[in-house]
């Protein structure tokens, strides 16, 4: 409750307005192409009911059926640059190839992240207060790490990549961002816009205090009748990003990217009629894979829920050139 009452600016540059409810993944063209009577199902974001007793973990309750209007939002920009910005992929089909609008994928992407990770440090804040006196002294000391890494990742990559990409997006200098895109000739039962660190289960002993690492947005955004599955990273990371372009350029390799995606999200959406009907035991992997890396550790058991057709006429591209 106190913390709907935090108001956060523009992340636009320069600009001072307060940020509205933006939506990380497009309410009328994503998500209602996978919406069931407009509802898809989303992670709970009420972390009450992820906290009062262990019997909801174990009934898969981390998933909600919940409105199109109300999944995937977070605060990020102010009216007028939330619609200014984004014009080019709210307002006009996705085409493959087009930079202006890779790069504001990948922008939201960030956004939202940006946006998770500040709730996540106002929050954990907030708790330990309340706890930290009542907590044996270990979960105290975990919880402080885990809030550390948090409030570095807001004080050396959030920076970082706004300014990069606004840079970018201001001079076009599109060559500075490397593309992949992939187009599936049907609707795809998921959607999620996220970024993650390419290093996965090596990222412990790569990290560094020294420079930003490297991250890597992922979107899939079904439409009626093609999904576009795009991929996108700084060009200066390309060899870190080198084993998700060689997976990129074959259907078994883009399958396996896909379902990566799902367990590194924490802005995934599903139809409801498809995760309904995946078997218990599958879900539960599933959730599992949800869980912050912090708490699941590395990618356990991926469970390739998501399955390419094999006669599916799937188009891959590679654009890191100025138009």
């Amino acid at each position: 409750k106190r913390y709907k009452e935090y108001l956060f600016p523009c992340l636009c540059p320069s600009c001072n307005q307060l940020s509205i409810m933006s939506h990380s993944q497009q309410k009328e063209g994503q998500l209602r192409a996978i919406a069931k009577h407009g509802s898809v199902y989303a992670l709970d974001r009420n972390l009450f009911h992820s906290l009062k007793g262990n019997e909801v973990i174990s009934n898969l309750m981390g998933l909600i059926v919940i409105g199109i209007g109300e999944a995937s939002r977070f605060q990020g920009y102010c009216a007028q640059h939330d619609q200014m910005i984004f014009s080019p992929i709210e307002r006009e089909p996705l085409s493959q190839n087009r930079h202006d609008q890779a790069i504001l994928l990948l922008l939201r992407a960030i956004s939202y992240e940006h946006a998770i990770k500040r709730k996540a440090l106002i929050w954990g804040n907030e708790i330990l207060k309340a706890i930290s006196d009542s907590a044996p002294s270990e979960e105290n000391e975990f919880f402080r790490d885990f809030l550390s890494g948090v409030e570095l990742y807001l004080l050396r990559e959030s920076p970082f990549y706004f300014q990069r990409i606004f840079n970018i997006i201001c001079s076009s200098a599109y060559d500075q961002v490397k593309t992949l895109w992939s187009t599936v000739d049907y609707t795809l039962p998921i959607s999620t816009t996220t970024v993650f660190c390419p290093w996965m289960d090596a990222y412990e002993e790569r990290s560094s205090l020294d420079k930003p690492h490297p991250l890597i947005s992922f979107t899939i955004s079904p439409q009626d009748g093609v999904t576009h599955i795009v991929v996108s990273w700084l060009a200066e990371h390309d060899e870190d990003a080198a084993w998700i372009e060689n997976k990129m350029h074959s259907t078994s390799g883009l399958e396996e990217l896909i379902n990566i995606c799902i367990a590194e999200s924490e802005d995934c959406c599903f139809s409801i009629d498809f995760w309904d009907s995946l078997p218990n035991e599958t879900r539960a992997t599933v959730m599992r894979n949800l869980r912050p890396n912090g708490l699941r550790g590395s990618v356990q058991e991926l469970p390739h829920i998501v399955k390419l057709k094999e006669n599916a006429n799937v188009a891959f591209s590679l654009t890191n050139r100025k138009r």
